[in-house]
């Protein structure tokens, strides 16, 4: 039985992410033609991951002592009903509330996680959980091609916003079959307790890592999510407004660096094999990658012309997927058994500032600079994590010797 409930939420992870990925790209661009400014854009993106840091505990902390189902549902109607809102408002400020309230309610993925550790024993969580991502993945890199050849039609984006309510409502019918993931014990405490409670435990687990010590993982962690950021905030609007693509292309673009990236995960075997057979810590990898990064984002700043830019955009993917499992690799090598979840939840946490202060910068730097620079910023993020990375191996390389 809990193999057809699986197979359930599985389809749920993968209809919510092709959902979005008809959206997404498309609403940076959509903004600007309303009029927004590109600060505006980073301001609505900022906000948007800003609102999910805060919402997403509550609702995790609802379906804990709710029920996980009941949660999920609710959360699928209320993105449906805003999604399909969003398709017919012209006013940049509704715009932006009803983006704003879809990051308080929209917490598929999250429940659908929470509900795969309920079903299945510990041993098996994490094969389930790479399955669901990897089917999610999925959905993210069909999604852009399609919501482009919709948009391109006369009211497209209304269009677009109505067939991501419609999977949403899919999603509804499917989540009606599942079971109930109610409480195991009766007198539970409130949502209110259970944040107090796991704000608490957060707080006693951080004081455990000592950050002075470990500052150079963290902050190569930070620096990569600033670096990626600055490019996949900004990659839609800069094929529009730069190289004058129709949001076909742009879709196409989308799912290539998508593909490219998926690739570099299954590969990433291999390269190790072949390049890194003989390292125990991965600084020398990673300085290599943050180096293939900045030089890729440099040579994209260069390029006016559309072909030498999808070729350059390679390395730039592929160093992305690497670094993204090489910094937490790295943090959680060099921790205890026991630290292993503080250290990736602070991990987890930098991402999430990351994703909360780089559109905002970035969109501030453009408004001063213009579109083209946005291309370029990523390089320096990444240039620093080329240097933190040096430091990292010198560090490591001197553990080696006793020092």
């Amino acid at each position: 039985m809990s193999s057809s409930y699986k197979n359930v939420i599985y389809t749920i992870s993968f209809m919510d992410l092709f959902a979005v990925g008809l959206f997404v790209p498309l609403f940076g661009n959509h903004l600007k033609s309303l009029g927004a400014s590109h600060f505006v854009v980073g301001l609505v993106g900022s906000v948007y991951s800003g609102i999910q840091i805060i919402s997403g505990p509550i609702f995790g902390s609802w379906s804990d002592v709710g029920d996980r189902k009941t949660v999920l549902i609710i959360s699928l109607i209320l993105s449906a009903v805003c999604y399909s809102l969003l398709g017919f408002l012209s006013s940049i400020g509704t715009v932006v509330l009803i983006r704003v309230l879809i990051g308080v309610v929209k917490h598929t993925q999250g429940i659908c996680k929470a509900m795969i550790s309920d079903l299945f024993p510990s041993e098996k969580l994490a094969e389930m959980l790479s399955r669901s991502a990897a089917l999610g993945t999925m959905g993210f890199i069909v999604g852009p091609v399609i919501g482009g050849y919709i948009s391109e039609l006369p009211n497209g984006f209304t269009y677009v916003c109505l067939l991501t309510s419609t999977f949403f409502f899919s999603n509804i019918v499917l989540a009606s079959y599942l079971p109930s993931f109610k409480p195991k014990h009766r007198n539970e405490p409130t949502v209110q307790t259970e944040i107090k409670q796991e704000l608490l435990k957060i707080g006693s687990n951080l004081k455990k890592v000592n950050i002075r010590e470990n500052w150079d993982l963290f902050s190569m962690r930070l620096l990569f999510g600033i670096a990626t950021s600055m490019y996949f905030h900004n990659q839609a609007i800069y094929m529009r407004e730069y190289f004058n693509l129709n949001q076909v292309n742009i879709g196409y673009l989308i799912s290539f660096i998508g593909i490219v990236q998926t690739c570099s995960v299954f590969s990433l075997g291999h390269i190790n094999q072949i390049f890194y057979k003989h390292e125990t810590d991965c600084s020398r990898r990673m300085f290599h990658f943050f180096s293939l990064m900045s030089c890729s984002s440099i040579l994209l700043y260069f390029t006016d012309d559309i072909k030498l830019f999808l070729l350059f955009i390679i390395p730039f993917a592929i160093s992305s997927s690497v670094l993204r499992i090489s910094t937490m690799e790295l943090l959680l090598g060099q921790c205890s058994k026991e630290q292993k979840g503080t250290f990736s939840g602070v991990s987890n946490s930098i991402a999430s500032v990351a994703k909360f202060i780089t559109p905002l910068i970035s969109g501030l730097i453009i408004d001063f600079t213009s579109i083209h620079v946005s291309i370029l910023l990523p390089s320096v993020p990444a240039l620093l994590g080329s240097f933190v990375s040096l430091k990292v191996m010198s560090k490591m390389e001197n553990i080696k010797k006793g020092h």
